[in-house]
């Protein structure tokens, strides 16, 4: 149970008893910690003594005790001590209990944003963990991908603990995990060396109980998107003051069909051709998702934490078919990918954590391609395969030498190998020639960190420096990554962050290779053995008012930045997907995230921002771009209950993004307006939803690219609108006593 880390805190700590009845303890009673002005703090529950203690508290301080058959009890302290406190019982039977008090949606807890996950999902449509995340404030969704305003890069990790899964594997995983699972989500923009990770953090925080019991849900999902995918989950978790199980396991049969179209001019040899070309994508496959996982505390100061992930997707295939003005192909394809991942640690409660954790990776695809042209036809096989292997082993120390004063260390050591291969058939014409390629990567990566964390008065200051090495092939660099985090709380009302760091990003293993893949006739994908990391520069200024309105300031800086993007060659008659270096990035804004609340009825946030956006290159396929542009965004999340009981709810969101930049495309406006209904039964065990998203089809930008007298301009905006049927049943529930994931971003294509 902890409270804002930049409270005044005394050594002691508040301590007393609740008492009923003939003075006698009550246990399970539930005690909430409030400011002065009634804002949540913390909450405890009574032993069974009747006892309770919270570690920090403001000068003045709120407490509010309630339990089932007892008046609820408030009284405002000036002291720690607060002795014996009776309630009295209640006179008439009580239908609910309900916390008396406003609960906030956020609080700064040593340099983190705590979010309360159920005061989040509120009234909200939330199946899934992912779903949660994308509640945040401040936080987009744009084809599956996430964004945190402020971050260049955002991470999530489970419970803490960083991964070698991949952002998508994450995401597989959050999404087949039950958001009734979550207990808090925890927004670092400057997050401590010990998570292993650059730019910001989202971590999300599974709940534990202190009873032994058994508790798990099901799920079935039906989406429509001009193609039907159904999935499934089960989820089973057993909790005891020692041992936590959890089983969860997700399978998935999906289809999707996505047209896309180019249109445009592209001029080779000072002959311009008019481009109209319109291809169609359709998928199909089955995924399968299972994870097992093992906490035991055999005492308070000792946890041995385990657990195995499997993603397997062993059918995928796909389709397409590429029509336009001078050419058409057909392209048929079918891939496997396998993930395995194994993690371990040992957690010692005096300030010490180590631990192991191992990735297997495979990947394997053979494409099968047909292109009319009028020379003729050609008829090619590619088969490409992927293996990884990534190892990681871990420090993570503290200690408090002084009450005030708290130092980190640690270090990281992460081995990685990887086996790339391509080799290409003509079966038929000889239009196309692809070499053959077999490229092995190994990588090195050592890192060690020390920080240190002080507090003066109502200032809270952290800083650390993390000294990196790093090998691949034959290149081998130093880098010290620093950082600096102040907090400033004079009352709980008021709060203020000030975060500088410096890290470094790497590419992924594939982009590095010198490759050529097809993804139709005109348009490859080329590798860049060029390709080096890029830094990341960046500094933020945080006020919370009342832990519920934010306003945020931010500034990043990236040298060397890196993306993807489409060329039209002048050479040939191909449109060209590589990812370069550019000189750099640099991005700066305000945002501004606010409640609205009327009653009961309705619960809203909204999110309002501007970001003025610069990139610059030199060497741009030979040319010197220097682009800017200022956008603006909105986000508007709203709640409303339509009935108490049963429970039925509204919930519509929208979002609204300018026209933007990304490296040499204009991008078009996106909005996004999504609705949904969901009604609960059965004591809240039933859950039905149907929601609806993307409804107006424009959440996906239009990239217009125009450069050296060439323009494309990219269709991606159709087929986006999705209705999704879910059903969900828990078991096993009970009165919560306590509210006490894996990176292979850089596998695959």
């Amino acid at each position: 149970m902890s409270l804002l880390s930049v409270a005044s805190a005394l050594a002691q700590g508040i301590r007393g008893r609740v008492l009923g009845e003939g003075d006698k303890p009550l246990e399970g009673a539930t005690v909430v910690l409030q400011s002065s002005d009634s804002i949540y703090l913390s909450g405890a529950i009574t032993a069974s003594d009747g006892s309770f203690s919270f570690t920090n508290y403001p000068p003045i301080f709120r407490l509010l005790i309630q339990h089932l058959g007892y008046q609820t009890h408030s009284s405002t302290y000036h002291s720690p001590e607060v002795g014996d406190i009776h309630i009295a019982a209640q006179t008439s039977t009580l239908g609910e209990v309900s916390i008396v008090g406003r609960r906030p949606l956020v609080r700064l807890e040593q340099g983190k944003f705590v979010y309360d996950a159920p005061t989040l999902l509120k009234g909200r449509i939330a199946n899934s963990a992912f779903d949660l995340i994308k509640r945040l404030p401040s936080v987009l969704e744009s084809n599956g991908s996430l964004s945190l305003v402020g971050a260049s890069e955002v991470t999530i990790v489970l419970n803490g603990r960083p991964s070698t899964m991949s952002t998508g594997q994450l995401r597989a995983l959050l999404t087949s995990m039950p958001a009734s699972r979550v207990t808090s989500l925890e927004v670092m923009y400057n997050p401590e060396p010990k998570y292993q990770t650059r730019g910001a953090v989202i971590n999300v925080v599974l709940l534990r109980g202190e009873e032994a019991h058994w508790r798990g849900e099901v799920q079935t999902s039906y989406m429509e998107q001009y193609a039907s995918s159904f999935s499934g989950r089960g989820s089973l978790v057993y909790d005891s003051p020692t041992l936590t199980l959890d089983a969860l396991y997700t399978p998935r049969v999906s289809r999707s069909v996505s047209p896309i179209g180019l249109e445009g001019w592209h001029q080779v040899g000072g002959k311009r051709y008019e481009l109209n070309q319109e291809q169609t994508i359709s998928t199909s496959g089955q995924e399968h998702l299972l994870r097992l996982g093992a906490d035991y505390t055999p005492s308070k100061d000792h946890q041995f934490s385990a657990a195995y992930t499997t993603d397997l997707a062993p059918d995928k295939a796909s389709q397409a078919t590429s029509v336009g003005t001078f050419k058409q192909d057909f392209n048929n394809k079918t891939s496997s990918t396998y993930m395995h991942n194994l993690s371990a640690s040992y957690t010692w409660g005096k300030g010490l954590e180590i631990g192991v954790d191992y990735l297997h990776y495979r990947y394997r695809s053979a494409q099968m391609m047909s292109i009319a042209t009028t020379s003729g036809l050609s008829d090619f096989q590619i088969d490409a395969s992927q293996y990884a292997h990534q190892a990681k082993a871990y420090l993570n120390g503290s200690l408090t030498p002084l009450n005030k004063l708290r130092v980190t260390y640690g270090g990281i050591a992460q081995l990685s190998r990887s086996q790339d291969s391509q080799t290409s058939h003509t079966l038929k014409g000889a239009l196309v020639s692809l070499p053959d390629l077999s490229a092995l990567t190994r990588e090195q990566i050592y890192e060690v960190y020390a920080g240190l964390s002080y507090k003066i008065g109502n200032t809270w200051i952290a800083g650390s420096v993390t000294a990196e090495y790093y090998r691949q092939g034959n290149r081998s660099r130093w880098h010290v990554y620093p950082s600096l985090s102040l907090n400033y709380m004079k009352t709980p009302t008021h709060i203020v962050q000030f975060s500088l760091s410096s890290d470094k990003d790497y590419p992924p293993y594939k982009q590095m290779q010198h490759s050529i893949s097809y993804l139709d006739v005109y348009s490859q994908i080329h590798g860049n053995p060029l390709l080096t990391p890029m830094r990341r520069h960046r500094a933020s200024l945080n006020y919370l008012y009342k832990q519920d309105y934010a306003v945020q300031l931010f500034w990043t800086y990236q040298p060397s930045y890196f993306q993807q993007s489409a060329y039209q060659s002048t050479e040939q008659l191909i449109l060209i997907y590589k990812t370069l270096n550019w000189d750099y990035a640099l991005r700066m804004g305000a945002n501004l995230v606010a409640p609205i609340k009327l009653g009961q009825i309705l619960d809203s946030r909204i999110t309002l921002g501007v970001m003025q956006t610069r990139l610059k290159t030199n060497d741009f396929h030979g040319h010197q771009l220097d682009r800017q542009r200022l956008n603006a965004y909105l986000y508007l999340d709203n709640s409303i209950m339509l009935l108490k009981r049963p429970k039925l709810s509204l919930d519509l969101s929208s979002y609204y993004v300018s026209p933007s930049i990304q490296t040499n495309y204009d991008l078009s406006s996106l909005w996004v307006v999504n609705a949904g209904l969901q009604c609960v039964l059965l004591d809240d065990r039933l859950t039905l939803s149907l929601k609806g998203n993307d409804l107006l089809e424009r959440g996906a930008p239009r990239p217009t690219a125009e450069l050296g007298g060439n323009r494309l301009v990219m269709h991606v905006d159709k087929h986006l609108r999705s209705v999704m049927l879910s059903l969900s049943y828990r078991f096993g529930q009970y009165k919560q006593r306590k509210h006490k994931q894996v990176d292979t971003s850089r596998f695959g294509g």
